[in-house]
């Protein structure tokens, strides 16, 4: 099917598909609507899913934007293992969406995220000594990922305890002072008025 397209057609939709993804700023990951868009460009071509898409764009752009990979998907759907993709756009942008986030944290590429995934993704493969290793270096990653979660979710808490402390001290002292003005007023109105004496003729 994909030989059935011509040469100028392939040349002509890979460049309008490049042309989308090189108008996000250099050095930054383009936004979901940009790939989309892109994608769409692409597909238009004879035999092109989303899948085979996502592998053209990736030679323009493989630092931001992965390649459909089987593994990539699983490992970040784990609950979708043993379910048939269909490879869809829309599998695909939940997939581009989850990543993206992964790359700005880790500070790799999106083609290095291709190799880790396709090695986690056949651990079979490894001698058994190298698989346990690289077992125990995940589970420990893992651990000291959910431990700097936990530290970023007490923090959050002290920064949001701190700042409702002032408001509560300022509803205080406004209320002391409102009270204070109350018994003054309460004060003075009680007290009897003064009688003038009267001068003896």
């Amino acid at each position: 099917m994909v030989r059935k397209n011509e040469t100028s057609a392939v040349l002509t939709q890979t460049k309008l598909a490049w042309e989308k993804l090189s108008t996000h700023q250099t050095g930054t990951a383009p936004s979901t609507s940009t790939v989309t868009a892109a994608l769409d460009v692409v597909c238009e071509l004879k035999g092109i899913g989303p899948a085979t898409g996502t592998l053209i764009l990736n030679v323009y752009d493989s630092d931001h934007v992965p390649f459909f990979q089987d593994e990539m998907f699983m490992w970040f759907f784990p609950h979708t293992k043993g379910d048939k993709l269909k490879y869809t756009q829309k599998e695909y942008l939940q997939l581009f969406d989850s990543a993206r986030p992964v790359l700005e944290k880790l500070g790799i590429k999106a083609i290095e995220l291709e190799k880790i995934s396709y090695v986690l993704g056949h651990l079979e493969l490894l001698e058994p000594n190298e698989r346990s290793k690289l077992e125990h270096d995940l589970r420990l990653s893992e651990t000291e990922t959910k431990d700097e979660e936990v530290k970023q979710e007490v923090t959050l808490e002290d920064k949001k305890v701190k700042t409702h402390q002032p408001q509560k001290q300022t509803n205080t002292t406004q209320v002391a002072k409102r009270t204070s003005s109350t018994l003054e007023i309460d004060k003075k109105e009680q007290q009897p008025p003064k009688r003038r004496s009267q001068r003896i003729k």
